[in-house]
């Protein structure tokens, strides 16, 4: 209980020291269009470089497939195997190869050495996750961009007289309403949601001021701030736990974003459209689950509750000396160190200084990067335009055949 209970708590502080400078801080940019638009010409660029070596990586694993497939003998018994790995390839990579004749290299010959049940389980395991590592960039870059191309979109119509955003690929609205719906989404994508993500990052930056506050007097008996003054009395239990609700939902939702922002990849990140595989979600839950003892003692000691059935259960930790209830209450001091560290933007250096860049948060802006993303954006822009260009223009042309064909076909009747 006693490691397990110091464990969880380096883990919330070191989350919550970011989760309540980053939460804030993350509204507020939303509610200034061209920050946001900056910040994702950065994660585009970012996502470039990274898919460049995933993609080399993907390469190199179906290029010793390839050259297996030519030097397994056709009547081994592990034939069979090979053919269902191939079958996992992207055919345009495996063809790529298969025209570049890579099973003549000889590194490749080398590399792969005895061809056996050993060599296939390896390039089965490197496929999949060198495949699904790729997968997840590059549908990453594709959302990132169409989230790009629609901010400079709504960027470009803020002026706009007409009170109209034209969006460059979405088709516009038809329909009675059509007219009335395209004011209301000008109105609350150029106006009304950037002031209410800002009234949200001021009300973001209050909460995060007070859990800060509270979880560094730990250590006092009277209680200071908003927060534990609403646990001085009874309210029946219904009223009390309305109470809980705000402050622990805040403490949790900074807990687990920092959680989830950590630069994770491959087994340990979270990602969307059902690129999320079993066992990062069990390795998630797994986290999640350690994190919440420890949670709710530290809630508990945050509100300067006592003598509930939860806190004379977990007194057991007081028999070890040092690391019991006295640093349950003083190691969350700590928090004025991270919290200041992620505010200054100045967390990940450290971390990366002492070889820990796995538990870094997402980095700052950069604004080299930030016009190497752009100049992406502008590049698949123009080209998406082309394609569309030409679209239409094939449309136009098959219906003016179409017209032609009908011309003819009502003259011969």
């Amino acid at each position: 209980m006693v490691l397990s209970n110091c464990w969880g708590l380096l883990l919330i502080i070191l989350l919550l020291g970011y989760g309540v400078v980053e939460i804030p801080r993350h509204f507020w940019k939303a509610g200034n269009n061209s920050d946001q638009l900056s910040s994702l010409y950065m994660k585009i660029h970012t996502l470039s470089e990274e898919m460049i070596e995933i993609k080399y990586a993907l390469d190199e694993t179906v290029k010793m497939l390839n050259a297996a497939s030519y030097l397994l003998p056709r009547d081994s018994e592990l034939q069979e195997h090979l053919n269902f790995i191939l079958s996992l390839c992207p055919i345009d990579v495996l063809e790529h190869q298969r025209t570049m004749q890579s099973h003549l290299s000889k590194d490749a010959k080398s590399q792969l050495g005895v061809i056996n049940e050993k060599t296939l389980v390896k390039l089965h395991k490197d496929l999949k996750g060198n495949l699904s590592e790729y997968n997840r960039s590059k549908y990453r870059w594709n959302d990132y961009l169409e989230k790009a191309l629609e901010l400079e979109d709504v960027i470009s119509a803020a002026g706009s007289p007409f009170m109209r955003i034209a969006f460059s690929f979405k088709e516009s609205r038809t329909g009675m309403f059509a007219r009335k719906i395209e004011v209301v989404e000008w109105f609350w994508l150029t106006s009304m949601k950037p002031v209410l993500f800002r009234i949200l990052g001021v009300l973001f930056t209050v909460l995060s001021v007070l859990v800060v506050l509270g979880e560094c007097t730990l250590f006092l008996n009277e209680p200071i701030g908003v927060f534990p003054l609403l646990f001085k009395k009874s309210y029946g239990i219904t009223l009390t736990q309305l109470y809980c609700v705000i402050p622990l939902s805040y403490i949790i939702l900074c807990t687990y974003f920092g959680l989830f922002n950590l630069k994770l990849s491959g087994w340990y990140g979270l990602y969307g459209n059902n690129h999320t595989d079993s066992s990062n979600l069990v390795w998630s839950a797994f986290f999640i689950a350690r994190l919440t003892a420890p949670l709710c003692l530290n809630f508990l000691l945050f509100l300067k509750v006592r003598n509930t059935v939860y806190s004379a259960y977990m007194q057991a930790i007081d028999v070890v000396p040092f690391v019991g209830s006295e640093f349950a209450t003083f190691f969350p001091l700590l928090l004025l160190v991270f919290a200041g560290l992620n505010f200054f933007q100045i967390y990940g250096k450290v971390m990366r200084g002492l070889g820990l860049g796995s538990l870094s948060f997402s980095g700052k802006l950069m604004y080299d990067k930030v016009n190497d993303g752009k100049l992406i954006v502008t590049r698949n822009r123009t080209e998406r335009e082309r394609q569309l260009g030409n679209y239409k223009r094939g449309v136009e042309m098959m219906g003016q055949k179409k017209d032609v064909r009908n011309v003819i076909k009502s003259n011969k009747t």
